[in-house]
């Protein structure tokens, strides 16, 4: 098993933990005795079946887990006695790969090919997930990464080399075009799906998500990251300066603002060394951000409360002191009280 691949995947209420073996099998277990409670056996489809990353996808309740095996086959098993409910979902067309996501309600899956590095295409199929059938014919898309939206039905598909799209469903309609920033346009929602953001090269934009109706730009060379967080319609966001002809050090601003008008909050400058560009990542309570610097003397981090932006920890003082080796001997709590 690569180790790309997700080996794990709790229970929303955390109660249950299923495991990818080695050995192509599931692993159930109970996550506070850890008492095994089920093994299931992923039979691989053959050399000529396609691959599927070993996955899984609780439904927001946890009754039922859908889990797909080699070749394209998506199977839900109610999460009680860990067994097989209604008929499996085999995805239509052959590729390289398969991926899939399901709706929070388990109404909904999608499925997806793709032909790996022989190419960018591939096909999606909408499934009505409690009857196990087709909605609709497969749809050729050149993207990767179907996701279900946890509040509408709609689906964000990313690209490899090309911008992200939302689709309607189930007949996998884009409502409204959205402003492209180079290439790779990547989305972020917020956290209660009222406003959708589009970044990438020349800035960010905000829209009205159900009408698309533009609500505020923010213009920059390029942005990074832009992370939503839980509670608040507040974004984070990295930003990056640096001229073109300039490698060695990125001149980069994070930026905490209020959605929808992108008022700014907070903003500070930053420097970061090497090639390759950092990256951002919000804590799941939305108090604290992390960003990782990636340099060939070793990734480091550096932790900032996400309201003022204020750092904290070992590093405050310098630029990505904390290597990345060394965080597992931060003690939180005593960061938090500095």
């Amino acid at each position: 098993m690569g180790t790309n691949y997700p080996r794990a995947q709790f229970a929303p209420n955390a109660k249950s933990v299923v495991i990818f073996d080695a050995r192509r099998r599931v692993l159930v277990f109970d996550a506070r005795s850890g008492a095994q409670l089920a093994i299931l056996a992923l039979p691989s489809a053959g050399e000529d079946g396609g691959e599927a990353s070993p996955s899984a996808r609780f439904t927001a309740d946890g009754s039922s887990c859908f889990i797909m095996k080699d070749g394209g086959e998506l199977r839900r098993y109610e999460t009680t006695r860990w067994r097989p409910v209604g008929e499996p979902m085999q995805h239509p067309t052959r590729g390289y790969d398969y991926h899939f996501d399901t709706s929070p309600d388990g109404m909904l899956a999608a499925t997806f090919d793709s032909d790996g590095d022989c190419g960018q295409t591939g096909h999606l199929q909408i499934w009505d997930a409690i009857e196990a059938v087709p909605l609709g014919k497969p749809s050729p898309i050149s993207r990767v990464g179907p996701r279900f939206l946890e509040r509408s039905r709609r689906l964000v598909l990313s690209g490899w080399t090309s911008s992200a799209t939302i689709h309607d469903l189930p007949a996998v309609t884009q409502p409204f075009a959205l402003p492209q920033h180079g290439g790779d346009t990547c989305i972020t929602f917020s956290a209660d799906e009222a406003w959708v953001m589009t970044w990438g090269e020349g800035g960010l934009d905000v829209l009205d998500a159900a009408t698309g109706e533009p609500q505020a730009t923010l213009a920059t060379a390029e942005v990074l990251h832009v992370v939503a967080s839980p509670k608040a319609r507040e974004i984070s966001a990295l930003l990056d300066d640096t001229p073109r002809n300039v490698k060695a050090l990125h001149q980069l601003r994070l930026v905490a603002a209020k959605l929808p008008g992108l008022g700014i909050l907070a903003s500070i400058p930053l420097e970061a060394p090497g090639s390759s560009r950092p990256s951002v990542t919000l804590s799941p309570d939305g108090r604290r951000l992390l960003m990782r610097c990636h340099s060939s003397a070793g990734d480091r981090l550096r932790i900032f409360d996400a309201e003022g932006l204020e750092e904290l920890g070992p590093g405050a003082s310098e630029p990505c002191r904390l290597r990345l080796e060394e965080a597992r001997d931060v003690d939180l709590e005593a960061v938090e009280q500095r």
